[in-house]
Order: structure tokens, then C-alpha cells, then sequence
């Protein structure tokens, strides 16, 4: 009886992980509508979504950035994102000159 009463604890904790994890998950890249960006159109660059899909402008001095999979935008060249709580996955941060 005791050996089930484990095996029920250690099931419903896996399952809770399973269930509390996040994840981004993108579709194949043949499925997005992704429009042409003429690179002229971006100050700070061109770069990649998050799904490493579509073309996307890179974020200049001040913007906003960072975030869940970088959701928020990757910086430009020459700039970098400092986030406001770089231990939290959800952070965000704002573009600022490399030093």
C-alpha cells in the first residue's frame, strides 16, 4: 500500500511540471505569411523573429526588447538589451550602446 501511495505522489507531481512548463511554439516557416522588409525600412538592421521566420526591424536606442523568447525584439548593431531583472525569463529590457 505504501509503494502505490509514492508511486500516485511522483505520478501527480511529473504531471504537474508537465502541465505548469511553457513553451514557444512556432509552426513551420512555410506556414507564415511573412511580408517582404525592405532593409531600408529599418534603422538598427533586419533580424529574425522568434521563430527564426520572418524578417523583423532590430529595436534602436530605448526601445523596448528582451522578454520571453525575446518576443520584445533583439537590438541593433552596436546595441545591447539590458533587462530590468535579468534572472526573471519574463523580463524585459530597453536598448542601450554596447560599452
Amino acid at each position: 500500500m505504501h509503494r502505490l501511495t509514492i508511486c500516485l505522489l511522483v505520478g501527480i507531481f511529473v504531471l504537474a511540471t508537465i502541465w505548469s512548463a511553457e513553451g514557444l511554439s512556432c509552426l513551420r516557416c512555410a506556414e507564415y505569411d511573412c511580408q517582404p522588409l525592405p532593409p531600408s525600412t529599418c534603422q538598427w538592421g533586419v533580424g529574425k523573429d522568434p521563430c527564426g521566420c520572418c524578417d523583423v526591424c532590430l529595436k534602436g536606442p530605448g526601445e523596448v526588447c528582451g522578454g520571453p523568447w525575446n518576443t520584445s525584439g533583439w537590438c541593433g548593431e552596436g546595441l545591447t538589451c539590458i533587462e530590468e531583472k535579468p534572472d526573471d525569463f519574463n523580463s524585459v529590457g530597453v536598448c542601450k550602446k554596447k560599452t
